[in-house]
């Protein structure tokens, strides 16, 4: 079997939305995510081969591509489905992977679930330690330090998908899609947190300091 870099990515809220579109006798929600995976297939992807199954995405590079391209797809990736108000999480590994049109087996999807399944858990695409135990030593190290690529929370890895250039979008993109639907995630604890974790991403990396918050974590009864 040949070695790949292979992503995991899955669409956050998808089960609580599609019964949200249910209780309202709509569609929006779908409208919504068919929108986002119609503008991920014209993404130019030519390095990359990608399926999608129901609320899920495999991405895995081709053999001329590299690490750093593979980064900054699944950047576009993200805000491609932040565009349509959707926040999706993943895992990226690196392993052992076979393909043909009948089966998959593949130990980096296999990591690159896991990492999503039990470490991801808010809007972020976790990476495989095995990744960055392979890069440093390489010549793209650099280039991922000075583009500022990955971040280190705790002992997670996670692809960073904040820059200069997309930060406001990403805060107005936030904003919206939390003020058009805050009363159903204020009253749904899971995605509620998911919402304040990126809250506090944001303001973490935030470029000034007069960016007003948009999700109240705690008030006083009155």
């Amino acid at each position: 079997m040949l070695y790949s870099y292979v992503a995991f990515l899955d669409v956050l809220g998808f089960k609580e939305f599609l019964k949200l579109d249910e209780k309202n006798n709509s569609e929006i929600y779908k409208d919504k995510v068919l929108g986002a995976f119609q503008e991920l297939a014209l993404q130019d992807n030519s390095n990359f081969s990608i399926k999608t199954i129901s609320d899920s995405i495999f991405i895995r590079a081709s053999n001329n591509s590299n690490l750093v391209e593979l980064l900054f797809f699944i950047k576009k990736v993200f805000f491609s489905f932040l565009k349509h108000k959707i926040f999706i999480r993943g895992g990226l590994s690196f392993g052992q992977h076979f393909e043909s049109t009948t089966l998959t087996y593949s130990m980096a999807l296999a990591n690159a679930y896991a990492l999503e399944s039990k470490d991801a858990v808010y809007p972020r695409i976790i990476i495989d330690k095995n990744i960055i135990e392979m890069s440093r030593d390489s010549s793209i190290w650099s280039t991922i330090i000075q583009a500022k690529l990955i971040l280190l929370d705790g002992d997670l890895y996670q692809l960073n998908i904040l820059d200069d250039s997309n930060w406001l979008d990403c805060y107005n993109l936030a904003k919206e899609m939390y003020n058009e639907n805050y009363r159903f995630i204020d009253a749904t604890a899971q995605v509620r947190q998911k919402h304040l974790w990126f809250h506090e991403y944001l303001y973490n990396f935030c470029p000034t300091n007069n960016m007003e918050t948009y999700i109240n974590q705690w008030r006083q009864l009155s």
